[in-house]
């Protein structure tokens, strides 16, 4: 054994050095920084002479906002619930069973040859995953964050393959200059998140 033995320190990313990193675009990722629309007056709001009329967020008021878009927006939650703002509202075994039950309807509407049966099936599933969503309300946050990661324009711009462009700016003239190539997004890219 080596004497004097000591892991080298790990060195702090930009994201855990700061104090509030979901409140910062620069730290997030290009596929969130678009959604993250509250942040903007968290220092307070001013009009056009300066003047403010929106007063800046305390600290306690910063730290439930940093909460709430680590949760709602990177579905980022920590292993005791008890701190999640988002909480369990059923015990962990109804909700293995919640979704067992769901699975098992989904294997019957498989099965299932009629179209009438087939579409009181599939609205019956419809209704036991909202229930599974209100039992489980990590389900919404994370359904939602991977609705945002297939979004393909959302995907485009974070990685500088669409641009954006004002209406204001673009005349009939100009817009098919900015068709761009489906081949652009091929599936071989990175992903970014």
């Amino acid at each position: 054994m080596p004497k004097n033995s000591t892991k080298p320190k790990k060195r702090k990313t930009l994201r855990e050095s700061k104090k509030y990193p979901n409140l910062d675009k620069t730290v997030n990722t290009k596929r969130t920084r678009d959604y993250l629309d509250n942040i903007q007056y968290i220092n307070g709001a001013y009009n056009k002479k300066g003047e403010k009329v929106i007063r800046g967020l305390s600290d306690e008021e910063k730290a439930w906002l940093n909460k709430f878009n680590g949760e709602y927006y990177n579905a980022n939650f920590d292993q005791d619930d008890s701190k999640n703002l988002h909480q369990l509202q059923a015990l962990p075994e109804e909700i293995a069973a919640q979704r067992d039950y769901i699975r098992d309807l989904k294997d019957d509407l498989k099965k299932t040859k009629e179209y009438d049966d087939y579409k009181n099936l599939k609205e019956h599933i419809e209704q036991e995953v909202e229930n599974l969503s209100n039992m489980y309300p990590r389900k919404k946050c994370t359904d939602a964050r991977n609705s945002r990661n297939r979004d393909l324009l959302n995907f485009g711009k974070a990685t500088n393959k669409v641009k954006f462009i004002p209406w204001d700016t673009s005349n009939q003239n100009t817009i098919g200059r900015y068709d761009f190539d489906p081949t652009d997004f091929d599936d071989d890219d990175e992903d970014l998140d």
